[in-house]
């Protein structure tokens, strides 16, 4: 009050000396509980019992001018990292902020975090009154400045680590088991483009990343000679494994830090990436982990000047160097997208919302694809959301699915249907797909089939696989995917059938007219329904190991009357959408230029140089029969 009436400014200083348990304001605090009543002298000696253990000054300067509160920290952390952490909170901050400080009750909260640090194990200690407003606070922050919530973002790490340790076990699993297996391909399998594993890599974050990033320092110690899991000869040993201590870390460790500290940990790296690099790498780096929060930050000049960078700006994927042979045989490319595909590639659903939700941003963003480091990025456009969904689907990943459908708009027709679409349907469909992603292998442990022939194993995995295939197929049709985008025209099965009722293809002649009567798309229709119903009747058949030749009859017609004929099939595929309450809308004519059949339409017209009015040939929706119309644009 003196220094306001006065106009001048009053500095107060104030010195805390923290050592190990029992030392500094932590021992001089208990000193006073111990004896209230004392000159003071006992509040000296914890001080100095503190200083003896181990010094650690952290002093943090507080001006109070006319104007309000002005914080401009000098921080000398020596030995007490996890206090310096959150005692940096408030420059961080206020960094974010453009030298704004915090205000006062963000302060109070992240003084009162510091102070639950220090009693964090004390029973003795009274319980706060105020924890509530001060978690509510800090989470608030970590929304804002991190990500969705510390629950999300650390769920999104124990993913990934977990989907990496796993991967890392099977690569173990199969050399030590005699088999030829290559660690390469089988890290494609998991990380890379779904159609192009070896050519073009995805993101893959780093798990000792995440741990940094959660964790500071702190991780360097825990790694101090870990080694990866299968580096080296198959038959080597390892005390300590990178793989898996990364997932304790990220798992058992990480969930317990309090959200003041995560949040000061990940505004620090954050601000340190920021100093190295530039605003569109740190864009990529926040939507390569997950922090969707950090990236409305970056998108808003919190870290630096923006430029043209926005949140449609074309990121690589992978962020390793090409070949620099350019020869004929060199199939390599790098595949550019904008923040959200990378966000729905990897699974973080607040990614790709957040992404979209930007006044910016949108789905219908250009593809980029980069064949030499120094080379120009080619630009394709309108195919992004069907190349993202194709990644998405292909992986087997339904909460994705989910989200790009139910929460950004995505429409079934988007899918490239000469080029996507036949890729969708093996994958359900078709048995041969079983190992090109781990994902849809199923709940079979190698243990079910160890002394299986090789048919019968073959059919028992084939069998898991398909069980994961009918549940994509159930998540597509209850999402209000259309009978049609798989079976263009209906196969004639019931018109089969009904001339088989009535003996009109019993002879050869009558086999051969009734083929020659259907033109090519119901032949292929048919063509399609039949591999179907062959690859169902195929993983539900009796294996070899099922039953033996001292078996009855019964037994036998028993396992044997769970395959279905060509016409059973059809009606039990068709009986799965009986009753689909979900139906997508068109969203006419802004996403026109995402149906790649209107695009096809369009380019046959300019091909031929018809007149649209005069044209016999009309494009038209497959998904209902309606014609769209006038096109929009400029066509």
């Amino acid at each position: 009050n003196e220094g306001r009436r006065g106009g001048g400014v009053k500095r107060e200083e104030k010195e805390e000396v923290a050592g190990d348990e029992g030392g500094g304001e932590h021992g001089a605090r208990r000193a006073r509980q111990r004896h209230p009543g004392g000159d003071g002298q006992d509040h000296d000696d914890g001080r100095k019992r503190g200083a003896d253990r181990g010094r650690s000054v952290v002093r943090s300067v507080v001006n109070v001018t006319e104007d309000g509160v002005e914080l401009t920290p000098e921080l000398v952390p020596v030995l007490a990292r996890e206090t310096s952490a959150i005692a940096q909170l408030p420059s961080l901050l206020a960094k974010l902020n453009g030298g704004k400080p915090p205000d006062l009750t963000v302060l109070a909260a992240i003084e009162m975090a510091k102070s639950l640090a220090e009693r964090d194990g004390d029973d003795a200690a009274p319980a706060n009154p105020h924890d509530e407003t001060i978690q509510r606070t800090l989470d608030k922050l970590f929304e804002e400045h991190v990500g969705k919530s510390r629950e999300v973002v650390l769920a999104h790490a124990a993913r990934i680590a977990k989907d990496v340790l796993d991967m890392e076990i099977g690569i173990w699993n199969k050399q030590h088991n005699n088999r030829y297996v290559h660690a390469g391909e089988e890290r494609q399998k998991w990380f890379n483009h779904p159609m192009h594993s070896h050519d073009c890599n995805g993101p893959n974050p780093d798990g000792r990343v995440f741990a940094e990033l959660f964790l500071g320092e702190r991780v360097e110690e825990e790694l101090r000679g870990a080694v990866p899991m299968n580096k080296g000869e198959p038959g080597d040993r390892h005390e300590k494994d990178t793989d898996a201590t990364i997932f304790r870390l990220l798992n058992h460790d990480a969930p317990k830090l309090s959200t003041a500290e995560l949040l000061a940990n990940v505004l620090c790296c954050l601000r340190n990436k920021a100093n190295k690099g530039t605003v569109q790498s740190l864009l990529r780096f926040t939507a390569l982990y997950g922090l969707d929060g950090a990236m409305v930050d970056v998108l808003q000049g919190r870290y630096g000047e923006v430029d043209d960078v926005t949140v449609n700006t074309l990121l690589p994927l992978d962020d390793k160097p090409l070949p620099e042979s350019d020869g004929p045989w060199m199939m390599k490319f790098k595949m550019h997208a904008p923040a959200y595909a990378i966000g729905a590639i990897l699974g973080y659903e607040n990614i790709v919302t957040a992404a979209l939700n930007q006044p910016a941003g949108r789905l219908d963003v250009p593809c980029g694809s980069q064949k030499l480091n120094e080379g120009e990025i080619d630009e394709v456009p309108h195919i992004s959301p069907s190349e993202v969904f194709l990644w998405v689907f292909m992986k087997n990943m339904p909460g994705m699915i989910k989200c790009l459908v139910n929460e950004c708009g995505f429409q079934f027709r988007w899918i490239g249907h000469s080029r996507n679409m036949p890729k969708m349907y093996n994958r359900i469909f078709e048995l041969s797909e079983y190992e090109s992603c781990p994902k849809w292998t199923g709940g079979l442990d190698e243990e079910d089939y160890a002394f299986c022939g090789s048919r019968e194993r073959c059919r028992m995995r084939a069998s898991a696989a398909y069980k994961e295939q009918m549940k994509m197929l159930d998540l597509l049709i209850s999402l209000g995917f259309p009978f049609s985008l798989f079976f263009d025209p209906e196969p004639p099965i019931e018109r089969e059938e009904q001339l088989e009722k009535d003996k009109k293809l019993e002879t050869r002649e009558q086999c051969k007219a009734y083929m020659r009567n259907m033109d090519k798309a119901e032949r292929n229709a048919r063509e399609k329904m039949i591999h179907c119903a062959s690859a169902y009747n195929f993983v539900q058949a009796a294996g070899e190991d099922d039953y033996d030749e001292s078996d009855d009859d019964d037994k036998k017609a028993k396992a044997e009357s769970k395959t279905l004929t060509l016409g059973d099939y059809y009606r039990w595929l068709k009986s799965r959408w009986d009753g689909q309450e979900n139906t997508q809308v068109d969203k006419l004519p802004e996403y026109e230029e995402l149906d790649s059949r209107w695009r096809e339409w369009q380019w046959k017209q300019e091909q031929e140089g018809q007149d649209e009015d005069g044209s016999e040939d009309s494009y038209r929706d497959s998904d209902d029969g309606s014609s769209y119309g006038e096109p929009p644009g400029d066509w």
